[in-house]
């Protein structure tokens, strides 16, 4: 029982990651070892050799290595308080850690006129292309907000650090 029980949450996690993170890197990666129809690393040698690329490509390493360094020092600790917590405080100091997250999700979706996903569906969308359309869309903004905010804060500590 136990046993069936694992592989009824397994596959679908396994497959989520398999359909949403493997097949789209794939996907995208496979190509790029092909030129016409022979096996090539030509790309990756060029942007190795080409200079302003290694620029691009370390400042991205700096940037990874300060975004980790920084969610390290701030989640250690709140993680390790987290989890030495009595039960009922815990569940309550998790939800205050994602609560951010969701009231931002709230307010986008608070946004969207009713009346975008009736006319979405009016043009022969049904629920869930309206859904894809209308709200991922706009909960794609947010993030590309967010990840330009980030980035302007890495830049003024590349700059000023």
């Amino acid at each position: 029982m136990k046993k069936r029980l694992f592989y009824m949450l397994f596959v679908p996690s396994l497959s989520m990651i398999l359909f949403f993170l493997i097949y789209p890197l794939l996907l995208t990666t496979f190509p790029t070892f092909f030129e016409g129809n022979s096996l090539t690393l030509v790309r990756y040698l060029d942007f190795f050799m080409d200079d302003y690329f290694q620029r691009i490509f370390v400042r991205t390493l700096k940037i990874s290595l300060m975004a980790a360094v920084v969610c390290a020092i701030l989640g250690i600790p709140v993680a390790y308080f987290i989890s030495k917590s009595s039960q009922k405080v815990r569940g309550l100091l998790i939800a205050c850690t994602v609560f951010p997250l969701l009231t931002t999700l709230v307010g986008v979706m608070e946004n969207i006129e009713p009346e975008l996903m009736e006319a979405v569906e009016s043009l022969g969308a049904n629920r869930i292309k309206a859904f894809f359309k209308v709200i991922l869309k706009s909960l794609e903004k947010l993030y590309l907000h967010r990840l330009i905010h980030i980035k302007c804060l890495i830049d003024r500590l590349l700059i000023f650090g």
